[in-house]
């Protein structure tokens, strides 16, 4: 799914009862097991470096947004 807003802010990342919590932007939440959470973990750093790379970051845009 391709938006031509990305959002430009992380979202907040909690742990409640053995689950990785994910509450975003725009009221994006997410629940994930610990295993699935470390997997989306790798895959998000390995897609960030990709799209730096491109050269996709909005003008002014941080690419750390922790």
């Amino acid at each position: 799914m391709h938006s031509n807003a990305a959002f430009d802010t992380s979202g907040a990342v909690t742990v409640e009862s053995g689950e990785v919590m994910i509450d975003g932007p725009n009221g994006i939440a997410l629940s994930l097991t610990p295993r699935a959470a470390r997997e989306m973990g790798r895959r998000l750093i390995a897609a960030a470096d990709r799209a730096a790379g491109q050269g996709t970051m909005p003008d002014g845009a941080q690419e750390d947004c922790g």
